[in-house]
């Protein structure tokens, strides 16, 4: 078997996932895993993907011409086998950190780098710039591995951001159902 990532990404429009997919099944080709999201007036798609034996990844790419010609851009790049295989123990969320403030340079980097200094894992990061009252709103929520953490450090380093930054953050403990 062949693995390999697509990355598409295109104006959002009703049917792009219809597109992709029907490529696929073509092709008879497995959809593994996949994140799809809407991001302003773009729709981005990554899929792990499985190709049949007989299927190579340039023969895949065959089809993509007719797909950027509906405006898709599509990226395809080739996986070992133990990249595609997941995690003997998947990571799974324990904490998650809310943001709402003044939209500004440096937010996401400044928790980011508390985090990584603590070896604590980012597993999911969602952003929006909000219009509240004519002035911009930043807003993110970040999903963490955290359950090694020492979460009365983690919760001071991040309060100093949020005081430095003006930012109203919150630290929870999560209870993740795996899908």
């Amino acid at each position: 078997m062949n693995y390999c990532l697509l990355t598409v990404q295109g104006p959002n429009r009703a049917g792009m996932v219809a597109d992709i997919s029907g490529l696929l099944h073509k092709h008879q080709i497995n959809m593994m895993d996949s994140s799809m999201t809407t991001l302003r007036s773009e729709f981005v798609m990554m899929i792990l993907i499985e190709l049949p034996t007989a299927l190579s990844p340039d023969q895949l790419c065959e089809g993509f011409p007719a797909l950027e010609q509906k405006g898709l851009r599509l990226y395809l790049q080739p996986l070992s086998k133990a990249e595609a295989q997941p995690p003997i123990t998947p990571p799974a969320p324990s904490h998650a950190i809310s943001v709402m403030g003044p939209d500004q340079t440096g937010i996401v980097y400044r928790i980011s780098e508390v985090l990584a200094r603590q070896s604590i894992n980012v597993l999911g990061v969602d952003t929006q710039l909000l219009e509240r009252s004519g002035s911009p709103t930043y807003a993110m929520v970040l999903e963490l591995e955290a359950q090694q953490a020492d979460i009365p450090a983690l919760k001071q380093a991040l309060a100093t951001v949020a005081t430095e930054l003006g930012l109203d953050l919150q630290l929870h403990p999560i209870n993740y159902a795996e899908i």
